[in-house]
C-alpha cells in the first residue's frame, strides 16, 4: 500500500581510480543485499522563504507532504544541496500546512546563519535503497586507464529506519 521508488544512476568513469572505486562500491553492496541512502537528485520540495540562523523550521511551497507524505517510507528525509556545493541531511520531524506554504521541522538545525531560498539549489527526498538486481554491466570504451560507463538500478525498500 504504499510507492516505492525506482531509479537509475549512469555512471561514466574515467581512470583507473574511478574504476577502482566503483567496483569496490559495488562489492560493497553485494547486489540487492546492502541498502544506502539515495537521493532522488530532483526538486522535490521547493523552498518558500528564507530559514534563520539556529533554526530547524524549512517553509516550502505547498506539494501536499503534510496531507500524502508526512511520516511515510522514504519520505522522511531529505538533502538540501545548496548553490554553493555544501549539502545537509536531515530528518523532517514534523509537517504544518500554512495557507500556500509548508513549515518543515527538521531533526537538527542546517547552519548558524540564514539561507535565503536563492541559495537552495535542490531539496530532494533520500530513500533507503538496495540495486534493482544482482547483476551489472561496466562498459569498457578503452582500456583501464581510459572511459568506462555503467548504469546501476535503485529500488526502494521498506522499513526506511
Amino acid at each position: 500500500g504504499i510507492a516505492l521508488r525506482v531509479q537509475q544512476t549512469n555512471w561514466v568513469l574515467y581512470g583507473r581510480p574511478e574504476h577502482t572505486w566503483y567496483r569496490s562500491f559495488l562489492y560493497t553492496r553485494c547486489g540487492r543485499t546492502a541498502p544506502i541512502w539515495v537521493p532522488s537528485f530532483t526538486a522535490d520540495l521547493k523552498a518558500a522563504a528564507t530559514i534563520a540562523g539556529n533554526s530547524t523550521t524549512l517553509t516550502v511551497e505547498w506539494a501536499g507532504y503534510t496531507l500524502f507524505g508526512k511520516n511515510k517510507p522514504n519520505r522522511k528525509d531529505v538533502r538540501i544541496e545548496l548553490t554553493d556545493g555544501t549539502v545537509y541531511y536531515r530528518r523532517i520531524a514534523n509537517a504544518v500546512e500554512a495557507g500556500a506554504t509548508e513549515t518543515l521541522t527538521l531533526s537538527a538545525l542546517l547552519r548558524t546563519t540564514a539561507i535565503t531560498p536563492a541559495q537552495i539549489r535542490q531539496i530532494s527526498f533520500l530513500s533507503l535503497c538496495t540495486l534493482a538486481g544482482d547483476e551489472l554491466t561496466i562498459t569498457h570504451e578503452t582500456d583501464a586507464e581510459g572511459l568506462a560507463t555503467s548504469t546501476t538500478g535503485w529500488q526502494a525498500v521498506v522499513p526506511d529506519v
